[in-house]
């Protein structure tokens, strides 16, 4: 839902307004909202974060990577917007075996299968 989305813009001049301390979140945002918030980018939007803490997703990998692939109409992601959400379902080492067995490679993205 729409509530469950910041534009990444405004996202980060409220984090940097509500922060005790003056940090530039830009260059490190991303990394800091692994497994919290899924950035999505789309040709046709202004990019936004998708609030999506892993601690509430399902503990099945399917389903998990349904809810992932449901943030986005565009429904790809890069290997390293999606391993914070599958750390602990799969071992890294297994991370695009396992992908690759529910998903498509296209472009340096994963989209699911239909």
């Amino acid at each position: 839902s729409s509530t469950n989305q910041w534009p990444v813009e405004d996202f980060l001049t409220y984090w940097s307004i509500k922060s005790p301390i003056s940090i530039n979140f830009e260059s490190s945002a991303d990394f800091l909202l692994r497994g919290i918030a899924l950035k999505v980018t789309e040709s046709t939007k202004v990019p936004y974060y998708h609030y999506l803490p892993v601690e509430q997703m399902s503990k099945q990998l399917s389903s998990r990577l349904q809810q992932l692939f449901s943030c986005s109409p565009q429904r790809q992601f890069r290997l390293e917007d999606l391993e914070p959400y599958l750390e602990g379902l799969v071992a890294v080492e297994q991370m695009q075996e396992t992908l690759l067995t529910h998903c498509k490679f296209i472009d340096a993205r994963y989209a699911l299968k239909e």
